[in-house]
């Protein structure tokens, strides 16, 4: 630790140095701090939209590409290529018969 200075205005100016710095060593981590509120504040905002609104119940199925007018004959719907556009397996349904 530093010696204080014996002549009054030089400790009046070590005191005003110190309490600059430990007021700019406040402010950062206010600002520190404030960052870290913010991230957590959208994180927990994300978190309850997802919760809320989910995952899409909705499924795509290629055969209404016809709604718009596109060609379904000349699409690429092999399986691969209608799982990594719809983002989950594929999953056939049977319909079961009504006589």
């Amino acid at each position: 630790m530093e010696e204080l200075p014996n002549d009054v205005d030089a400790l009046k100016q070590f005191i005003a140095e110190q309490h600059w710095q430990h007021t700019s060593e406040i402010e950062h981590l206010k600002e520190e701090q404030q960052a870290a509120i913010d991230e957590a504040v959208k994180a927990a905002v994300a978190a309850i939209l997802r919760r809320y609104y989910g995952p899409p119940s909705e499924k795509f199925d290629p055969r209404q590409l016809w709604l718009f007018g596109q060609r379904i004959d000349r699409a690429n719907l092999d399986q691969a290529s209608v799982e990594d556009e719809s983002g989950e397996p594929l999953v056939t349904r049977r319909v079961k018969n009504r006589d």
